[in-house]
């Protein structure tokens, strides 16, 4: 049985008169494969409408949208932006990139001459989600 455990993740440290134990090595192997970041990138089209949610089959971590081009933002207009645990992309004090459980929802709407665009209808919006 190890002696010790490294302070992050908790993986088993063997003194030298410990007895390795499988389970223990085998306990090491789930916590680094769990803990380990995992990245899905994809693209959708905009529907227009106001709310949308975008299934990823997981609860992301964080989520960056672009336009097709790249851009998160132009002339006044949001595109995409970068939402985080705990922190949601926000555009003139309302939400537009919310972290969601099973994925993300994304917004659409109009402010005057400002706009929330990563939900308008018709344009390729690509996304990175990190779980």
């Amino acid at each position: 049985m190890s002696t010790n455990k490294t302070e992050n993740y908790q993986l088993h440290i063997w003194s030298p008169g410990d007895i390795f134990s499988r389970e223990e090595i085998n306990a090491n192997f789930s916590a680094l494969d769990s803990a380990a970041a995992q990245v899905v990138v994809g693209s959708f089209v905009g529907d227009g409408s106001l709310e949308r949610f975008i299934d990823l089959g997981f609860t992301p971590r964080a989520v960056l949208i672009t336009a097709e081009n790249g851009a998160t933002f132009y002339s006044q207009s949001q595109y995409g932006g970068l939402a985080v645990t705990g922190m949601n992309a926000v555009y003139q004090s309302r939400q537009t990139i919310v972290l969601k459980e099973g994925g993300f929802q994304i917004m659409y709407f109009a402010n005057g001459s400002s706009m929330c665009s990563v939900n308008s209808n018709g344009q390729k919006r690509m996304y990175l989600a990190v779980r």
